[in-house]
């Protein structure tokens, strides 16, 4: 494999089901944690005993970081994955699953205890997907185990201590960072950090949620003064984009402002598909194309692939080559806002 990685993550790496259902999804939530409270496996079986209707189910890999660098990974990216998971049989699975889609795995460390755990539940048609982590993995691989890969792009998704230093470390090789605003950056804790983080971004994608609780607007404000409060926090020459849902997306650098909306598709579930996104725009950042003209082909394409994404279940139930999400790209319409009129 190559030295140079186009696209490296480092996150999160649980082991994932996920349940689609025809009943409620709260009904569905509340099974979960009944099911995972009592120590069982949450399993259709078991969900469907507690009056869940449990219409399809798929295991696989889940995490933000691990998904996108699949999606890249697919898009023809050369990609590796950092992490930990357990020295279980979910742990072996998940690095098989990594695996199966070109992603390096020589960085995912194998360490005592057991693989975290997540369950995904949504609903034909829903907005959003609800995701319980019923599990963490609580070994330890040792502060000297985790090494960074030689790489184009760093996509990191959380502002610890170690995803600090290591960016810091990719601008000092003259690297790139990519960085997908979850849910974690946005708590007061962690907002000092995400801050440093932002700063040394190239490329930021983030959905409209997390960039109100980020810049701490209310649902009222508009999406243009959401979006210029967020640019206080980039440096002038990063791509901002801001996710929204089965809209599209925003795109924002410099003077330039883009609505992007997507194509018509059969949805089945929106999980990950901002994960899927990120990783078609890291892709195209590792290889020169967010530059200048090409940004807006590079984003229609990550568009497309987002909006194929949805029609499977699981985040990674379908991710889109670089020519299928290319043949999609020309039914995604792009209009350019003038100010902040969005």
């Amino acid at each position: 494999m190559s030295r140079i990685h186009d696209v490296a993550g480092m996150g999160f790496c649980p082991w994932e089901t996920a349940f689609l259902v025809g009943s409620s999804v709260a009904q569905a939530v509340r099974a979960a944690r009944e099911i995972g409270g009592e120590g069982e496996a949450v399993t259709a079986a078991a969900l469907v005993s507690r009056g869940v209707r449990v219409l399809d189910q798929r295991f696989c890999g889940g995490g933000s970081i691990p998904n996108a660098v699949c999606a890249a990974a697919v898009a023809g990216a050369a990609g590796a994955f950092v992490g930990t998971v357990g020295d279980d049989e979910e742990g072996r699975v998940v690095r098989q699953a990594l695996g199966s889609h070109g992603v390096d795995c020589r960085w995912l460390v194998t360490a005592p205890g057991r693989t975290a755990l997540s369950v995904v539940l949504t609903k034909p048609g829903a907005k959003a997907p609800r995701q319980l982590t019923l599990r963490r993995h609580h070994g330890t691989a040792g502060s000297g185990s985790l090494h960074q890969p030689t790489c184009r792009v760093l996509h990191l998704g959380y502002p610890g201590t170690r995803q600090l230093a290591w960016a810091e470390e990719q601008k000092r090789r003259s690297g790139l960072v990519s960085v997908d605003v979850g849910q974690g950056c946005t708590r007061n804790v962690a907002l000092p950090q995400t801050t440093k983080l932002l700063a040394q971004a190239d490329l930021v994608i983030v959905s409209r949620a997390n960039a109100g609780r980020l810049t701490g607007q209310g649902r009222g404000v508009a999406l243009g003064d959401r979006i210029a409060a967020l640019r206080s926090l980039l440096g002038p020459g990063a791509l901002l984009v801001v996710t929204l849902g089965a809209e599209g997306a925003a795109a924002s650098r410099g003077s330039v402002l883009l609505r992007l909306a997507p194509p018509t598709v059969d949805a089945v579930d929106p999980t990950g598909a901002g994960d899927c996104l990120a990783g078609h725009l890291a892709a195209a950042l590792a290889h020169g194309e967010l530059a200048g003209e090409g940004m807006v082909d590079a984003l229609r394409r990550a568009v497309a692939a987002s909006a194929l994404s949805v029609t499977a279940l699981s985040a990674r139930g379908r991710l889109s080559s670089r020519q299928e999400a290319d043949a999609w790209s020309v039914k995604v319409s792009v209009e350019e806002v003038s100010g902040l009129d969005l």
